[in-house]
């Protein structure tokens, strides 16, 4: 996300914001690839902020799989994000190694590599220069501007849960790479997360809470990158394959690092959505409440995965998989 642009500045950016982080988990932690018993691809579209110009549009594909040669989960994961009025555009493409290892009958630990590579490139003809207003209005600027950016990404995560918990550690930027397009030094700092949560089945027949259909998931993310600090926590209720939920962002009572006395609130998220055996849909909305409530209308996110089980011959032994929610 571009936090400032000029001729000759560095571009700042920050990763993808998603409300629905977990509906991206090879983005989430490199340790949820593989989490599914079968074959998964995911899509995530996001729009941040439509009221700020051209806002921020998000854009997440990932496909991952366990596979039982290596005792692990391999993913691939794509992103996109494109931002502000230069068209700002970091593309990703990475690949994600994880390792599994069953602790005891109930618990299980993921260790988890990831590596892949980033372009930016910025658009510099949405922009209006002074020297083409001092050329007549100039179509093109004869400025020496620079066109991209190429770097090397190191990600890591680990993950132990159980049948109903969950508790996860992802740290992405691990080499902090020079993002610079202007031959400087800009480093992209580490971002630290931390993720957790449980879920409880309620309504079970005669005591038996295995058989029920009808369940409520209270989660956690916490992030940390350079100044800046976020919680994201809420609860998702899922019944007879409808989902709902509702999310806080931000630390109450924490301040802002980087501006004293700024309290540390930016949105109140809702949450619907529809899971079946084979695939998952789901759409939320942020509704701002720091001070900028009046100029962002908000943001937009869809989200879409599907399973690949249905298809395969011979359907893999169901396996202890992570009882994180999925969107």
């Amino acid at each position: 996300m571009v936090l400032a642009v000029a001729p000759f500045q560095d571009f700042f950016a920050q990763d993808i914001q998603l409300t629905q982080f977990y509906s991206a988990p090879c983005f989430l932690n490199p340790a949820l690839a593989g989490d599914e018993s079968c074959a998964r691809l995911t899509t995530n579209f996001r729009k941040q902020w439509p009221a700020a110009g051209n806002g921020y549009t998000s854009t997440l594909v990932s496909y991952d799989s366990y596979v039982h040669a290596v005792h692990g989960g391999l993913g691939f994961l794509y992103t996109r994000d494109v931002a502000g009025t230069a068209n700002l555009a970091t593309t990703s493409f990475s690949g994600i190694y994880n390792y599994q290892i069953q602790i005891d009958r109930n618990w299980q630990a993921c260790f988890a590599a990831q590596v892949g590579g980033v372009t930016k490139i910025v658009n510099y003809y949405n922009l209006l220069f002074g020297d083409q207003i001092a050329r007549g209005g100039a179509p093109t600027t004869i400025e020496a501007l620079p066109q991209r950016a190429n770097f090397l990404d190191i990600s890591s995560g680990m993950m132990i849960y159980s049948h109903d918990m969950w508790y996860g550690l992802s740290v992405h930027h691990l080499n902090t790479p020079n993002e610079s397009m202007l031959g400087a030094k800009s480093k992209l700092p580490m971002k630290i997360s931390l993720q957790g949560g449980e879920t409880f089945n309620i309504g079970g027949k005669n005591g038996d809470l295995r058989a029920t259909d009808m369940s409520v998931t209270v989660a956690v993310n916490y992030k940390h990158q350079a100044k800046f600090d976020q919680l994201d926590v809420g609860a998702y209720l899922n019944k007879n394959n409808f989902v709902g939920g509702i999310w806080y962002r931000g630390i109450p009572g924490f301040l802002k690092s980087y501006k004293p006395g700024y309290p540390n609130n930016d949105a109140l998220c809702f949450l619907i959505g529809y899971i079946s055996d084979r695939f998952r849909l789901g759409y939320s909305y942020d509704q701002t409440i720091s001070w900028l409530i009046g100029n962002t209308r908000g943001s937009h996110e869809v989200s879409f995965a599907y399973q690949f089980c249905a298809y395969t011959k011979f359907r893999p032994k169901k396996r202890f998989v992570v009882s994180c929610p999925k969107f």
